[in-house]
């Protein structure tokens, strides 16, 4: 058996484990920001449809919130471009509809055909979505061990 004697006072080890703690959500929270950042940029270049007013292709955005507030927007950049606010109205709604605790990514196709341009064979926003949950779950695995080593 071996036996660990550790140095550090019950305070001590408190802050380290919050330090510990803080610096793997941030973490945590930056590759989820980063992941749907690129998800987005996956969908709006998909070439599977014909997009010819844009308003589909600009409506695919991503909103991000920690406890309720929001921290990032894909929506932020171009505000005054066809089919941006009924995408950035979309999210919203999604965010508002969760109230949850914690961390909250939203990612749409805002435009109301979009459903019905997936449902017609077309990737918009599915394709682009696949692998989303196994990539961050991956970073975040990657995170923890990384922090946990310190």
């Amino acid at each position: 058996m071996v036996e660990i004697k550790a140095e550090l006072s019950d305070k001590e080890l408190e802050e380290y484990i919050q330090r510990v703690v803080s610096d793997s959500l941030e973490d945590i929270y930056e590759v989820v920001e980063h992941r749907f950042k690129e998800a987005v940029v996956e969908a709006q270049n998909v070439d599977t449809y014909k997009d010819r007013t844009t308003a589909l292709r600009n409506s695919i955005g991503c909103i991000v919130a920690v406890n309720g507030k929001e921290t990032y927007s894909s929506y932020a950049e171009s505000s005054a471009v066809v089919g941006t606010s009924e995408g950035e109205a979309c999210a919203k709604g999604e965010l508002i509809e969760d109230e949850s605790e914690g961390l909250t990514a939203v990612l749409v196709a805002g435009m109301p055909y979009a459903e019905y341009v997936e449902r017609k064979g077309f990737d918009v926003l599915t394709g682009s979505t696949l692998q989303i949950e196994e990539d961050i779950e991956q970073r975040i695995q990657r995170i923890l061990e990384d922090n946990a080593k310190g």
